[in-house]
């Protein structure tokens, strides 16, 4: 009775604790490669990514179903991270910052508010997992 008693409590728990509660598909995540921060005419922040394009297969622009391997998008906001959300809106996707290559800053905008990028990014929700 007690072994069998054993068993079930054993399968319910590898059943419940072997979920994937914040697993995210890759078709709904927005892969960014380069972002650019810059301060708009009004004072605004604006932020331009560049996305990773899944659908166009290869690297090669005019090869194969001549999509483009990546797509740009800009948002402004007034603050970097309602930016960087109001882009997330408009690519209906959400974005993953883990593969990204490069920012770039201008110089208005690193005279200005550098440090907010520092802050902002250092405390985002989704962090790439590092091995080391």
């Amino acid at each position: 009775m007690k072994k069998g008693l054993y068993i079930i409590l054993g399968v319910i728990v590898a059943v419940v604790l072997s979920g994937c509660w914040s697993r995210k598909e890759p078709k709904t995540l927005a892969l960014v490669n380069s972002v650019i921060y810059d301060l708009g005419d009004d004072g605004g922040y604006q932020v331009t990514i560049e996305v990773i394009n899944p659908s166009a297969g290869s690297g090669i622009k005019d090869g194969g179903n001549g999509k483009s391997p990546n797509i740009t998008a800009m948002s402004k906001g007034s603050s970097v991270p309602e930016a960087i959300r109001n882009v997330s809106e408009s690519l209906e996707k959400e974005i993953f910052g883990g593969h990204n290559k490069v920012r770039f800053f201008t110089e208005r905008f690193a005279k200005k508010d550098i440090t907010s990028i520092w802050i902002s990014t250092r405390f985002q929700a989704q962090r790439t997992l590092r091995t080391w």
